[in-house]
């Protein structure tokens, strides 16, 4: 039985076709400050088709010498999900 609700999925990896201006990075600090006490924990990574999940395990790698375990990549997923619907 159909519910007549879709659900699109867009991804946009190289940017031709959704601009943000910076709302995608300024939210991924801000949750990298609150949950891992990263200050500006993004300067120099590249964000462009990249995914969440790994530009996160790049830079806490980078950051800190280690990926984020599970439980740490929950907590920065729910300070992130906000501050990027903020910044949008």
């Amino acid at each position: 039985m159909s519910t007549g609700v879709r659900v699109v999925y867009l991804f946009d990896l190289d940017g031709t076709l959704l601009r943000c201006g910076g709302a995608g990075r300024r939210a991924f600090d801000r949750a990298l400050a609150s949950t891992f006490a990263l200050d500006r924990g993004s300067a120099g990574v590249v964000f462009a088709g990249r995914t969440d999940p790994a530009l996160l395990d790049e830079i806490l790698q980078a950051r800190r010498g280690q990926a984020a375990s599970a439980d740490e990549r929950a907590a920065f997923y729910r300070a992130y999900l906000p501050c990027l619907e903020d910044e949008l």
